[in-house]
């Protein structure tokens, strides 16, 4: 009996001495009871709202449902929402929100913690910290954590370099959020802590920013310059882009690619088993996607933290899971799309949907150029201040250069968040401008209100009589003082776009054909401005050209009606 015993023990402990790292983590995770590790906390974070983008909402719905059959308590989940989705007039099941296409109710019981106008980003920052005196609004919960506590937030919207969306500005930006978590690690308020981040460029958030050191286990939907993708969505007429919803969902994106992999591989493994690498791994391959409509996982901080166990971080409902070793099974060969165009396949498919020859037709047409001409019109804007700072030839390749790995994407974020605030108040100061004469126009008619700043300026509804059509205009040519390369600007408006560059001449011609839109009691000066490309844009030689329009529309007919033009120039 002696000897088996010695012999029984001898197995054991090679067993520990093997069992190192991932396995150990692994097995303190099972054996060890609820209580004697800490509290487990979550915060859950949807950014955005609108019924296009109803995939974000759902995401974490689904993250709470799965927390909450984990066996965290509704006092250590923390959810931000809009909350504008489960009774959107648009919503085919009022009250229900789906985030996959056999999915049942992932809305019912969620807390609305933080919801409509308290969704913002400095509550979300008092929330983190567990500062109850920096909350304005909201239920009141924030992550009062101590030092054995385990943190997990998950966050899902849309990013952009350097900075993630709330649907109330402002944003948040990478600098503060990382400041937030390093404050929070020098409270000494909890022992480790996981982020997942859906967004594009949601890289950009950490790479660089985030020092190691902090406890913090950081894996992101995307490089810090790279689209995160949506994925179970519809359009009209039949076309479906991932696993088709149910056919009363039209128009919508039921989930996001990184969020439903996360979520779906921890419903479907046992959480007490499976560790965060090995989910990393697995559903990094379902969402790359073979190179094509996917993007590239990352992870950031503390790498040592991915051989936790899920379980320490979102619970486990171990009655229910079940450990496969059939990595493959649950990964379905998808068609998905970049988040960057869900709304503009909304807006398509609203168009396709309406009647031909209906207010509805001309009302979707409206929007959806709206929507591309704002693009178009940024995208510009960027190239053109490329070619400001960095001259005509060098300025598109230094925009298109990316710091290498382990270097912030943007080196000066308090330059960015300047920059963006001046825009926010200009778009907010023509938001009010627009409203005052909407109210003037029709008394009797109350403006629309507005959810945020950002949201109102992309959903602005005209009249249908408001419509005035298209314009098409062309520079034909230009007579100038001494030769030069010239590079024009044209403007109506808001709507801005620039020519190629010519060559050395002092009678340039441009490929300038461009149509704009056209509101009846909108903009009906256009201004035309010539530059001298070596002089980068600036005022000394700068010739100005202004045109009046007077007869401009494309009728219904789709013919092109006359364009009237006068023109005068001179120098600033």
């Amino acid at each position: 009996m002696v000897r088996k015993f010695g012999g029984a023990s001898f197995i054991f402990a090679l067993f520990v001495l093997a069992c190192t790292g991932e396995c150990r983590n692994m097995l303190e995770s099972i054996v060890e009871d609820d209580n004697s590790i800490g509290t487990k906390w979550a915060v859950l974070v949807a950014g955005s709202n609108g019924w296009y983008n109803y995939r974000h909402q759902a995401d974490v719905c689904h993250a709470y449902q799965l927390l909450k059959k984990g066996g965290l308590k509704d006092e250590n989940i923390i959810l931000f929402m809009y909350d504008d989705i489960a009774y959107h007039p648009e919503n085919p099941r009022p009250g229900v929100i789906i985030n996959s296409p056999h999915g049942h109710d992932v809305y019912k019981g969620v807390p609305k913690d933080y919801t409509g106008k308290d969704c913002n980003a400095d509550n979300l920052y008092a929330v983190i910290l567990g500062n109850k005196s920096a909350l304005t609004g909201g239920s009141g919960k924030v992550v009062d954590s101590g030092p054995n506590d385990y943190i997990f937030i998950y966050y899902t919207d849309h990013g952009g370099p350097g900075l993630i969306g709330m649907p109330v500005d402002p944003l948040v930006y990478a600098n503060d959020l990382n400041n937030v978590l390093k404050k929070k690690h020098a409270s000494g308020k909890y022992k480790k802590m996981v982020f997942y981040m859906e967004a594009c460029d949601s890289g950009s958030m950490f790479d660089g920013l985030l020092p190691k050191g902090l406890n913090i286990y950081v894996t992101t939907a995307s490089k810090p310059n790279e689209n995160s993708w949506a994925t179970y969505c519809s359009a009209d007429g039949g076309e479906c882009l991932g696993e088709c919803p149910p056919k009363d969902y039209k128009d919508i994106c039921l989930g996001d690619l990184f969020s439903v992999s996360w979520l779906e591989d921890s419903d479907l493994h046992n959480r007490r088993v499976e560790t965060l690498k090995k989910q990393y791994r697995r559903i990094r391959k379902r969402v790359v996607n073979n190179g094509t409509e996917g993007s590239h996982i990352m992870q950031y901080g503390d790498l040592y933290i991915h051989k936790d166990a899920l379980s320490r971080y979102m619970g486990s409902d171990y009655r229910k899971n079940s450990s496969t070793n059939n990595d493959e099974s649950w990964i379905p060969s998808r068609t998905h799309v970049n988040q960057r165009d869900v709304h503009i396949l909304y807006l398509l498919s609203k168009f396709r949907a309406a009647p031909e020859g209906s207010t509805k037709k001309t009302e979707a047409y409206r929007k959806l150029n709206e929507t591309l001409s704002q693009r178009q019109h940024v995208d510009n804007s960027v190239r053109h201040i490329g070619e400001i700072l960095f001259g005509v030839e060098n300025g598109p390749e230094v925009l298109k250069n990316v710091p290498p790995a382990g270097q912030p994407l943007v080196d000066d974020l308090d330059c960015l968040k300047s920059f963006i605030g001046f825009l926010l108040l200009r778009r907010l100061l023509k938001t009010v401008a627009d409203e005052k004469t909407r109210s003037t126009a029709s008394p009797s008619q109350s403006p629309q209100s507005h959810t945020s700043v950002s949201q109102s300026h992309i959903s602005k509804i005209l009249k249908d009589e408001d419509f005035a059509g298209i314009a098409l205009i062309r520079i034909i040519s230009a007579e100038m003082k001494f030769k030069d390369k010239w590079l024009a600007c044209i403007s109506l408006g808001e709507q801005t776009f620039r020519t190629q560059v010519s060559d050395q001449t002092d009678k340039p011609t441009w490929n300038s054909e461009r149509k704009l839109r056209l509101e009846r009691h909108g903009p009906h000066l256009a201004r035309i401005s010539v530059f001298e490309v070596r002089h980068n844009c600036g005022c000394g030689n700068r010739l100005y050209l202004l045109l009046v329009i007077f007869d401009h529309f494309r009728s219904e007919k789709g013919e092109w009606r006359s364009l009237i033009i006068s023109g005068r120039h001179g120098s600033c």
